[in-house]
């Protein structure tokens, strides 16, 4: 994070896990690329499909 002229702190890069389970898709956010490539690499090892993509900015679907 780094921090801009007014004084306010800009926000984290946004991340969306997306895989497949049982025949549904799933999407998770994280606020941060360990954390996503973290569940992205757990889910592959397990032969889960699954992909990352970075979020350009805040939507409704996102739970916080």
């Amino acid at each position: 994070m780094t921090r801009d002229n007014c004084g306010e702190w800009q926000a984290v890069n946004l991340y969306r896990v997306t895989y497949i389970e049982d025949g549904e898709r799933i999407t998770c956010t994280y606020a941060g690329a360990t954390k996503a490539r973290e569940q992205l690499l757990r889910l592959l090892q397990n032969d889960i499909p699954a992909w990352c993509t970075e979020l350009e900015g805040l939507d409704d679907s996102i739970p916080f």
